[in-house]
């Protein structure tokens, strides 16, 4: 119900794939995600250790590949 009241102000976001090859599958693999930023406004204040958390911890799908990358920046 919170998330109802915040607004999105601008979004760059954008879909990017690339391919890469897997030594034990032996075989060429698409990979990818969403890049971009995104800006919000309104009581973010409850989702804010969601959002750090996902800073520190890196989410989504192959993390390990240096994806899931997130920055968090508060003004």
């Amino acid at each position: 119900a919170e998330a109802k009241n915040i607004e999105t102000l601008e979004s760059d976001l954008r879909r990017k794939s690339w391919r890469r090859y897997s030594q034990r599958k032996n075989c060429s693999m698409e990979i990818g995600g969403i890049c971009g930023e995104v800006g919000y406004q309104g009581n973010l204040y409850g989702f804010l250790p969601y959002l750090f958390l996902g800073h520190e911890l890196h989410v989504g799908k192959a993390t390990s590949f240096g994806l899931g990358m997130m920055e968090v920046e508060i003004f």
